[in-house]
C-alpha cells in the first residue's frame, strides 16, 4: 500500500519521518521512496537513502530538481522551466503498482505551477495521507488548518505525526489536535539534529519508531 507524507510547512520533519519509515519498513514491505519535486541544493532522496542504508532499488528518481530553495513553481521559473502535472500523473500511473512513500514539498498550499498546489496533487492521487506537525508553539493552529483543509476536500487522512523538541505542552497539544480534528495521532519523534551514522539511525528506528505499529499498518 502507498501513502503520502505532507506537513504543515517547510522543515517540519517530512524527510525525517520518511527516513524512519524506510529504515524500519523499507526492506520488509518493499517500499519505494519518491520525492517528485525537489528544490534547493541538498537532496532529500540522498538523505533518506543515507539514513536508511537501503539499496537504490528502493528509491525512485526525482521528476524535477531545481537549485533554488523555494516553492517548486518559483524554483522552476527561476530556471525558465515549469512543472508539467500531466506528465507527473502519467508517471504516477506507471508507479501505481508499487508500495510508494511519496514525500511532498513544503505544506499543502505550496504552488507547483499556475494551476496546482500540493493539496490539489494529493487530492487527485487519492492515497492515504500522513500529516507531519511540529511540537513547537503554534502547532495547534497550523495542524488544524491543514487537517481541516484536507478533510474539506475529502482527502483520506490517515492521521498526524508530531516531530520536534519535547516541551511541557507536548501531550496537551497532541490531545487538542486529536480532539478537535477527529484525526488519529500516529506517534511522536524527537528530531535529532546531531549526525547519526546509518547503523545508529536504523537501530534507533527499529527499536523506537512506531512501537504500536500505527504507521506500519498503513503500509
Amino acid at each position: 500500500m502507498s501513502c503520502i507524507i505532507t506537513a504543515t510547512g517547510t522543515d517540519v520533519g517530512k524527510t525525517w519521518l520518511c527516513s524512519l519509515i524506510m529504515a524500519k519498513y523499507g526492506a520488509s514491505r518493499n517500499l519505494r521512496y519518491w520525492k517528485p519535486f525537489q528544490t534547493g541544493s541538498s537532496s532529500d532522496t540522498a538523505q533518506v537513502m543515507q539514513n536508511s542504508n537501503l539499496g537504490t532499488q528502493h528509491f525512485l528518481e526525482e521528476m524535477y530538481a531545481f537549485s533554488l530553495a523555494a516553492a517548486p513553481k518559483i524554483a522552476a521559473e527561476n530556471e525558465n522551466s515549469a512543472i508539467n502535472m500531466d506528465l507527473f500523473f502519467s508517471r504516477f500511473a506507471e508507479y501505481k503498482h508499487l508500495n510508494l512513500v511519496i514525500e511532498g514539498a513544503g505544506g499543502l498550499y505550496v504552488p507547483l505551477n499556475n494551476e496546482f498546489f500540493i493539496i490539489d496533487m494529493i487530492a487527485k492521487l487519492e492515497l492515504p495521507v500522513i500529516l507531519v506537525v511540529s511540537s513547537l508553539l503554534g502547532t495547534i493552529n497550523s495542524s488544524l488548518l491543514s487537517l481541516n483543509a484536507m478533510k474539506s476536500r475529502n482527502i483520506p487522512v490517515a492521521g498526524f505525526y508530531m516531530i520536534g523538541e519535547k516541551n511541557p505542552l507536548l501531550e496537551s497539544n497532541i490531545m487538542t489536535i486529536e480532539n478537535f480534528s477527529r484525526s488519529r495521532f500516529l506517534g511522536y519523534a524527537e528530531l535529532d539534529g546531531s549526525f547519526l551514522s546509518s547503523e545508529k539511525f536504523i537501530s534507533q528506528a527499529v527499536a523506537e519508531f512506531d512501537p504500536e505499529g500505527r504507521i506500519g499498518e498503513l503500509l
